[in-house]
């Protein structure tokens, strides 16, 4: 199970699909170009497929990342770099 306190895959899966979508509708706007309005899509889907390999393959690490991250006030993907580099 791939969830954490601050982390679940039920909202990591939620926010990639709205984020697939819009991505979706933004390329829609610009291009009638098939390929890219797909590409887009998937995108969207897999721009934070990084948190959940985290939270997978470094579960206690990527707590503490977390925990830092809130109680600091700042980005997750900041203390992302700080830890892990």
């Amino acid at each position: 199970n791939p969830d954490l306190d601050g982390y679940s895959l039920d909202g990591g899966v939620e926010h990639s699909l709205s984020v697939a979508t819009l991505a979706r509708m933004i390329a829609a706007s610009h291009t009638n170009n098939g390929h890219v309005i797909d590409d887009s899509y998937v995108a969207g889907m897999m721009h934070d497929i990084g948190k959940l390999i985290l939270a997978v393959n470094m579960r206690e690490t990527y707590q503490e990342i977390l925990y830092l991250a809130r109680d600091a006030r700042v980005p997750v993907w900041q203390k992302e770099s700080e830890c892990l580099g």
